[in-house]
C-alpha cells in the first residue's frame, strides 16, 4: 500500500497500464489521439458510431502500447520521435494492431434453419431471474434511496439545483460511517472552494480542486483516476463523487463519453461506489420532465440515473430537492431533501 501511495502522490509521474509514463506523454497521447483516430478510420472504413461494425477503440491504450513497443523505454520521448512513432505503428498491421482494443457488438448469426431455433430456452440468457431480483432486495444502501454500495450512480439537475450542497451535506453522513470520501470539484468558483475546504476538514473527506494547484488542470485528476482503474487496487470503502461531469468529458461526444463511463465502471468493479453529477438540458420531454445532457450511453452505462427536481420558497428561504429515480437497479423511492438559507 505504501508503494502505491507514494506513485499517486508522485508530482511528475503515474503508473498507466503497468507501465512508467510522464505526464508530458499523456499529454501527448490526448493531443495525437485524433490524429490517430483519423488514420484508423482512413485505413478501414471503421466510423466510431453506432452504426458501425466495431465498437470504439480506446485511443489511450492504444497509443500507450504503440509508444511502448516502438520506445523500448519508460523515460519520456520527444515531440518529434513520438510523432514518427506513431506515423510508423499505425500504417503497419494496423488492423492486427487495433483488434485488440475493439469489442465487437452483438450480431445475429447467419441465417438459421427453424430447427436449429430453441424456443423454450432463446432467451434464457437475458432472462429476469430470481437470483436478479434478489441483487435488488438485497442491495446495500449507503444512503437510503439514493447511493448503492459499488455502484455507478448519476445525479442530474438543472443548473442551480442544489447538487453540490446537497452532496456536501451527503458527504458528511458517509464520512460519519468511516467511508473514504473524495469529491473532486471542478465546477466550483473561489467562493464555493473556500467553504467546501472548510466543510471537508470539518467532516473528515477529501476536496480534490486541481485548477486550485498551480499548472493543474481536470486532465490531471481524470490521468489519476484511470491509473487507479488500471490497477489491481481494492477501493472497496471508497466514495468518488466527480461534481461535474461535463467537466471531465465532452457529454455530445459519444466515444469519448463511453470510454470515461468505462472507466468509472472498472473503479466500481474495485469496490469503488461512484457519484456523478451532471446537468439537464434546457429541454423538457412532453410530459414536462427534465432530460440529461449527454447521449445515450449515460443512461445505458450506468447503475441509477435519478434527476433531482428543485423547488424554492422565497418566503420561507428554503429549497426542496426531490429526487426521481429514471434507471435503478435496487428499490429505490423519491426522498426529498430541504435546503434552508
Amino acid at each position: 500500500m505504501k508503494a502505491d501511495n507514494n506513485i499517486l502522490n508522485s508530482e511528475t509521474q503515474v503508473i498507466y497500464q503497468d507501465n512508467a509514463c510522464s505526464l508530458s506523454r499523456l499529454n501527448r497521447l490526448d493531443r495525437f489521439g485524433n490524429i490517430v483516430r483519423s488514420r484508423i478510420i482512413d485505413t478501414t472504413g471503421w466510423i466510431f458510431d453506432d452504426e458501425s461494425p466495431k465498437s470504439d477503440l480506446n485511443l489511450d491504450d492504444f497509443l500507450i502500447d504503440l509508444v511502448k513497443e516502438d520506445q523500448k523505454s519508460d523515460t519520456a520521448i520527444s515531440h518529434d520521435d513520438f510523432n514518427s512513432s506513431v506515423e510508423t505503428a499505425t500504417q503497419s498491421s494496423l488492423e492486427e494492431k487495433c483488434s485488440k482494443y475493439l469489442v465487437s457488438d452483438p450480431k445475429p448469426p447467419d441465417t438459421l434453419e427453424s430447427s436449429d431455433i430453441d424456443l423454450d430456452n432463446f432467451w434464457s440468457d437475458l432472462e429476469l431471474r430470481e437470483e436478479d431480483v434478489n441483487k435488488m432486495a438485497d442491495a446495500n444502501f449507503l444512503i437510503d434511496n439514493m447511493l448503492v454500495s459499488g455502484h455507478v450512480s448519476v445525479f442530474i439537475s438543472k443548473a442551480g439545483g442544489g447538487k453540490t450542497t446537497l452532496f456536501r451535506y451527503l458527504c458528511e453522513n458517509l464520512a460519519r460511517q468511516g467511508l473514504r470520501v473524495t469529491y473532486i470539484n471542478v465546477d466550483g468558483n473561489t467562493g464555493d472552494l473556500k467553504r467546501h475546504y472548510k466543510h471537508a476538514t470539518t467532516f473528515g473527506y477529501k476536496v480534490i480542486s486541481p485548477d486550485s494547484r498551480d499548472g493543474k488542470n481536470t486532465r490531471d485528476a481524470l490521468v489519476k483516476l484511470k491509473t487507479l482503474a488500471n490497477s489491481d487496487i481494492n477501493l472497496s470503502g471508497h466514495v468518488y463523487i466527480i461534481d461535474t461531469l461535463k467537466k471531465f468529458v465532452d457529454m455530445l461526444n459519444k466515444s469519448k463519453l463511453k470510454e470515461t463511463l468505462q472507466m468509472f465502471r472498472k473503479l466500481s468493479v474495485k469496490g469503488a461506489t461512484i457519484v456523478l453529477l451532471g446537468h439537464a438540458n434546457k429541454f423538457e420531454d412532453p410530459d414536462g420532465n427534465p432530460l440529461y445532457e449527454g447521449t445515450a450511453d449515460l443512461r445505458n452505462d450506468v447503475d441509477e440515473l435519478i434527476y433531482l427536481i428543485f423547488s424554492k420558497d422565497e418566503i420561507n428561504k428554503s429549497q426542496d430537492i426531490t429526487t426521481k429515480p429514471d434507471k435503478v437497479r435496487a428499490t429505490f423511492e423519491p426522498v426529498t431533501y430541504r435546503i434552508l438559507f
